[in-house]
């Protein structure tokens, strides 16, 4: 911020848009990095036990930080004077994400509550089969 008088103070905090965009960018390149090393030689990855699946792993939450970068956007938009098309065409595209990517939210829960999912006591997909009696 060296363009910035020396009378004024600018935080992040203040600008929920500018964290959301800066939040999408790095979790897109998080995807994007987990991808690109599930795909590489076994060599490539150092042969680690499992390195695959640690990669996947990360991959889920990066794709779910994502869905709370937008709605941070989501947030900001209104104090930010935007037109409301632009709100219609994140919902739009949320939509569209969550249709390519079904369950995704509860594949991060998995991963993030597995305690709970693991007795059933979660919100995923285990509760729901306990609940329904399997």
């Amino acid at each position: 911020m060296s363009d910035l008088p020396a009378d004024v103070e600018w935080s992040p905090a203040d600008h929920p848009y500018s964290i959301a965009v800066s939040e999408a960018w790095w979790w897109r390149s998080a995807v994007r990095l987990a991808i690109m090393r599930m795909n590489a030689a076994p060599a490539a990855r150092a042969d680690l036990l499992g390195a695959q699946q640690i990669d996947a792993r990360n991959m889920v939450f990066a794709l779910v930080q994502l869905l709370a970068a937008e709605r941070l956007q989501q947030r900001a938009l209104p104090e930010l004077g935007m037109d409301a098309i632009v709100g219609q065409v994140l919902d739009r595209a949320r939509e569209q994400y969550l249709e390519a990517l079904p369950g995704i939210q509860d594949m991060r829960n998995a991963i993030t509550q597995f305690d709970e999912g693991a007795k059933g006591q979660g919100h995923g997909l285990q509760r729901r089969e306990v609940e329904a009696g399997a």
